[in-house]
């Protein structure tokens, strides 16, 4: 069963875009995706689609905070 709750998700860009001087290359593809309640996080950036690394991080997440719950014997929706 999953406890996995997509609501609690925060997603961002990764790496993060520099906040001053000059960009050099091109746009970033990498994603991390935090779980809010539990703090877990997972960076993704092995493909070349930032659509694809997103669902990727988000399979990964979902595993690691059932893992995180299981280990507590806790139950969460």
């Amino acid at each position: 069963m999953s406890v996995f709750n997509r609501e609690q998700l925060k997603l961002e860009g990764w790496p993060p875009a520099p906040t001053r001087g000059m960009r050099t290359g091109g746009m970033s593809n990498g994603v991390k995706v935090t779980h809010s309640a539990t703090g877990i996080y997972v960076i993704e950036k092995s493909l070349r689609s930032t659509y694809e690394n997103k669902l990727l991080a988000i399979d990964q997440l979902e595993v690691e905070v059932n893992e995180y719950y299981a280990e507590r014997g806790e139950e969460h929706f």
